[in-house]
């Protein structure tokens, strides 16, 4: 028997199915199996985990312990390392701080070095400089002496979130043309090899080269697998699948800083991050390209097989291979052709959106940033203060779950914006106790960090396939870059509560933007620009959609697809196979 006569032998007596886009393909294979759960346990937690140890990582490399100017000859004296200092070290203008860069200047009247004079003028610090090691054995500042003139270690936080915000923008464009799973596993060797580069290197330009070049893959190297994850769930589950993501990625930055106060020196802290990559190649087998991205290059080959093989494994046994190249060939008409992401700008409403974005993300990234720095609250233990605000993340993950999938997407966005806002009110006159501020800061961490994931999840359903890793870019750039400044806030010197102005003032202005964006509660995710464009259709901005009434704001439709097969479409199935 030919090959024709078996595919119409396969259909025959079979009633055709129809189905309304890609999101009714993945039913047909299964869109809340055996697959979606490995893929969410088994690939997106694990990398989640590496990404939180590794993105606070650099909190502990880069501290500046208290420090002073080394004056050499103590030891030819019977005087306490106080005593010492008392002599030697100005102190700051009414102030009882030692001066961290200058000394008096020290004159041995005798060739033994036995008696000295202390003049009353001074000098900066010619030999070096001693640190306080009650927290830290060694950081990037203390080992190369990267402190007053020679150079701030905290530049470092800034060069590292610069190399991110253009990691963020170039890779998933990389990633949107060339495919998530080159682009992941080329972001992990860059880790390895710059890593390794930056901790043996002394030389402050070249250091900060490396280390601009290994911040690449800070955000992106998060993007691709929750793109890949979220583009075969069912729309009910995407909004949970970011936050088990979420979760798993703040319990490593828990754990950051249980490793931190057991390793307290930074170039062993930094070998430790090389451990994940190495293990994340053997995700080699098991982390898939994206069906949808498959179909948008019109790879219609592998994106049979892979849906054949998700069909598989949660235990669809109803699937033929004719039936989804039918489908898959129907669907590839009616793809975007290779696109780039200023195609979005020729579409009004998305044109609008994307704009949105573009302000809401540095608001969110820059308010989360001034919290996710403050770890010296608790000056004198950073690794306890950090620890308190990494772990009020782990329950926004819950409420952000529950906001997302009961109140809707727009709603969860009024509700943490203005919560966190009331916070900060209350931030301005708690500054006096370290301890208040202490719970203060963690509640406010807590809900920036649950409007940050309601962001992640509006901007992913927004967004259509050929651009959807771009789009998630677009919204990581314009977010490192503002959290790049966070640290200038930190120090700016113009009191302790301006930071909390600054914060109110963003937040106001992410209320005021999210205004414009669509509720896509429940709502398949875009395939084509023109789906993207009328997402929201029949859900207007004055009108609550939630979990109990968004039956009848069902949105816009797809064009059914039939599955039933004619002879000369099998002959074209062949051709395209």
């Amino acid at each position: 028997m030919d090959t024709e006569s078996k595919m119409d032998d396969r259909f025959e007596g079979k009633k055709p199915r129809t189905v309304d886009g890609f999101d009714a393909l993945l039913d047909i294979v299964g869109s809340r199996g055996r697959y979606q759960r490995r893929l969410i346990y088994y690939v997106l937690s694990p990398i989640c985990v590496f990404i939180g140890y590794n993105t606070c990582q650099i909190l502990f490399q880069v501290a500046v312990p208290d420090h002073w100017c080394h004056v050499p000859g103590r030891e030819n004296t019977t005087l306490s390392e106080k005593e010492w200092m008392d002599l030697t070290i100005p102190r700051i203008s009414n102030t009882t701080q030692y001066s961290q860069c200058s000394r008096y200047l020290l004159k041995w009247t005798d060739e033994a070095n036995s008696t000295f004079e202390i003049s009353g003028e001074t000098e900066r610090c010619v030999d070096g400089w001693d640190f306080d090691q009650g927290q830290f054995w060694a950081t990037v500042a203390s080992t190369n002496g990267w402190v007053c003139e020679q150079g701030s270690a905290h530049n470092i936080l800034t060069i590292n979130m610069v190399g991110n915000a253009v990691g963020t923008f170039i890779f998933p464009m990389l990633a949107d043309r060339l495919g998530r799973r080159p682009i992941f596993y080329a972001l992990l060797s860059n880790h390895l090899v710059f890593t390794l580069a930056y901790i043996w290197m002394p030389m402050y330009n070249l250091h900060m080269i490396f280390r601009f070049l290994r911040g690449f893959i800070e955000l992106t190297i998060y993007l691709i697998p929750h793109i890949t994850v979220m583009e075969v769930l069912d729309p009910e589950d995407r909004a949970k699948a970011t936050t088990i993501g979420w979760v798993f990625w703040i319990l490593g930055m828990c754990m950051t800083s249980l490793i931190a106060w057991i390793i307290p020196h930074w170039q062993y802290l930094a070998m430790s991050s090389l451990i994940a990559p190495v293990f994340g190649f053997l995700y080699w087998n098991h982390l898939p390209e994206s069906p949808r991205w498959l179909l948008s290059k019109g790879r219609l080959d592998d994106c049979t097989d892979l849906m054949l093989k998700i069909s598989e494994i949660n235990g669809k046994k109803d699937v033929s291979r004719v039936e989804l190249e039918k489908l898959l060939l129907d669907l590839s008409d009616q793809r975007e052709k290779e696109v780039s992401f200023l195609k979005v700008f020729s579409y009004s409403k998305l044109r609008l959106r994307s704009i949105m974005i573009s302000i809401l993300s540095p608001s969110l990234y820059l308010v989360y940033g001034i919290t996710m720095f403050g770890i010296n609250v608790l000056p004198d233990n950073q690794f306890l203060s950090h620890f308190i605000l990494s772990a009020s993340e782990l329950p926004s993950n819950g409420l952000g779950l529950v906001l997302l999938h009961y109140t809707g997407r727009r709603m969860a966005c009024y509700i943490t914006f203005i919560t966190t806002a009331i916070w900060c009110v209350v931030a301005l006159f708690c500054t006096h106790d370290q301890w208040l501020m202490v719970v203060v800061l963690a509640l406010i961490k807590f809900f920036i960090t649950t409007a940050l994931l309601v962001m992640y999840v509006i901007t992913a359903e927004i967004f259509p396939t050929p651009v959807r890793s771009s789009g998630l870019g677009i919204m990581g750039l314009t977010g490192q870059v503002a959290m790049a400044i966070a640290p200038s806030v930190l120090n700016a010197g113009l009191g302790p509560t301006f930071q909390y102005w600054i914060m109110l003032g963003l937040l106001g202005v992410s209320l005021l933007t999210s205004l414009t964006l669509p509720e896509t509660l429940g709502l398949p995710l875009p395939q084509t620009f023109q789906e993207a464009e009328d997402m929201g259709k029949g859900r207007p901005l004055t009108t609550w959609v939630h979990h109990w009434n968004q039956h009848k704001y069902p949105g816009r439709k797809y064009s059914k697809v039939d599955l039933s097969v004619s002879p000369e479409e099998i002959s074209k199935l062949r051709a395209v196979s």
